[in-house]
């Protein structure tokens, strides 16, 4: 017991140090304040840290069709901090999720496995996965559910494939757990785990591998009942609006998954299609898989079984067909956080010329992403702050923002009302209001109108893209300007 236990205190200070580091490092980053999906989570923790339950949705963001059931178990669990210090230091949810989780899978591997508890966990702290930051992969560090999406998700596998391999009810127990707290964090958590579960039967042709959905799913509705229930049902019409429109915006389709093309690897492109085209793009976050390749006889039935449905769930996804159920990527992230470590710790003594070559490809790996991101440019403060002060938007103001994506941002800063969509939405919104997402339509003045609007606000930048892209603008020469920067505009609605 000892050693398991200075095993997990080392495990738990060196995940603590690497977070901190990675919070040096990319501090710029953070300093700009929320920005992205990181406002949109804050609003939520700030509507449920003054809010009254049940929650029902974000109060200031305008756009409605009922009760929003965007899953909020990540932020239930940061409104614990206080609001303030989210506010100030919105890291640190994921900062203590993480050490808790890297300490966890620490025992839980040497409880599997006696005598890799240790290994395990630091080369889960230092993998690929956890240490490059580029995309949105920079919210594992910020204020987002994903992280306690994914880790909860890799743990359900990870407990699962324990159990099938030994038949510990503890291992079944666990698994039922950390699934239902998946299925309670996150959307995409919810397909990962049901998608990847069904594979994982079908493979195997063995219906002992749906328990651990069945207890999982049981969990997540003793943990939140209705919300949940009703949130499965929103997410099929989310899922229908997501192939019906989304995916098919000009702005948008760019970022689905999808395979590296042959040409585009020996033209002027090839650096963008490796870095972000499949399998590429999976390759680099995860060069762990290759040892799975390596080491194919090594594995359990169970386990074997879970790497096949993963990758037949990986290869639809990213086909044109499929990949508007989400980067194909996450699902060996979300599935094989915690399975892929163990199984390069597992090859190691068999192996070592290989698990040194896998080594070397990490750092390697890990070494060029810093490199990359050395030279990014930042603001280096929270100059959207800084600029609103200027424009007198406060908590008495009805803004209308372009894109609109960009109103979480706004309301984060000012608890302004925004002209903004709920975390789960349906066809309705695009018949009603957007365009090619995230743009709404053309002719803005109804919704100046209905939502009583008093300021928009641009992002210049992108919208100037966006309309390079569609051929069409906005007509915003009739509002009054009442701030300007190189980055964001202001237009006064009421004073034309």
């Amino acid at each position: 017991m000892l050693k398991l236990a200075i095993a997990a205190g080392i495990v738990g200070v060196v995940a603590w140090g690497c977070r901190f580091a990675l919070l040096r490092f990319y501090r710029q980053v953070l300093t700009r304040g929320l920005m992205g999906d990181a406002g949109y989570h804050f609003c939520i923790v700030r509507a449920l840290a003054n809010g009254k339950r049940p929650y029902t949705g974000i109060p200031e963001f305008l756009i409605k069709n009922g009760v929003d059931t965007y899953p909020i178990a990540f932020h239930r669990f940061a409104s614990l901090f206080g609001i303030e210090r989210v506010r100030r230091s919105p890291y640190l949810p994921n900062m203590v999720i993480f050490v808790f989780f890297a300490v966890w899978y620490c025992l839980c591997a040497e409880v599997y496995s006696p005598g890799i508890g240790l290994g395990a966990g630091l080369l889960f702290v230092v993998c690929a996965a956890n240490v490059l930051l580029q995309k949105d992969a920079i919210l594992f560090l910020s204020l987002s559910e994903r992280l306690l999406a994914r880790l909860s998700t890799g743990g359900f596998f990870l407990s699962a494939v324990m159990w099938a391999e030994t038949g510990r009810l503890e291992f079944l127990g666990m698994s039922a757990i950390l699934g239902g707290i998946g299925l309670i964090t996150s959307m995409f958590a919810r397909q990962a785990i049901f998608f990847s579960s069904a594979a994982w039967a079908l493979v195997g042709m063995n219906a002992k591998y749906l328990l651990p959905l069945a207890a999982g799913f049981s969990v997540a509705v003793l943990l939140n009942g209705r919300f949940f229930l009703a949130g499965l049902i929103d997410q099929c019409g989310f899922s229908h609006s997501y192939r019906r429109y989304t995916s098919k915006s000009r702005l948008f389709s760019s970022v689905l998954s999808r395979f590296a093309s042959l040409r585009a690897l020996f033209g002027k492109d090839y650096f963008f299609e490796i870095t972000s085209r499949e399998p590429f793009y999976m390759l680099v976050r995860h060069p762990e898989v290759l040892l799975v390749f390596a080491g194919s006889k090594l594995w359990s039935a169970p386990l074997t079984h879970l790497f096949i449905a993963t990758g037949v769930i990986y290869f639809l996804t990213s086909t044109p067909l499929l990949n508007y159920f989400g980067e194909a990527e996450r699902y060996v992230d979300y599935n094989l956080i915690f399975l892929l470590p163990l199984a390069a710790v597992k090859i190691a003594p068999l192996c070592p010329l290989l698990f040194c070559a896998y080594l070397a490809v990490t750092f390697a790996i890990c070494g060029a992403g810093f490199w990359l991101d050395r030279n990014r440019v930042h603001h280096g403060n929270d100059s959207l702050n800084s600029f609103l002060q200027d424009t007198g938007v406060g908590p008495e103001s009805t803004v209308l923002p372009l894109p609109i994506n960009f109103g979480q941002t706004i309301s984060a800063r000012t608890r302004c009302r925004v002209v903004c969509y709920p975390g789960v939405y349906g066809n309705w919104i695009f018949e009603r209001y957007i365009g090619e997402y995230p743009l709404f339509k053309p002719e803005i003045v109804p919704l100046l109108t209905e939502f009583k609007v008093t300021h928009i606000i641009v992002d210049k930048a992108q919208l100037e893209r966006f309309s390079q892209i569609t051929g069409w603008a906005y007509k915003l020469s009739v509002y009054e300007k009442v701030a300007e920067n190189a980055v964001w505009c202001c237009y006064n609605v009421r004073a034309t």
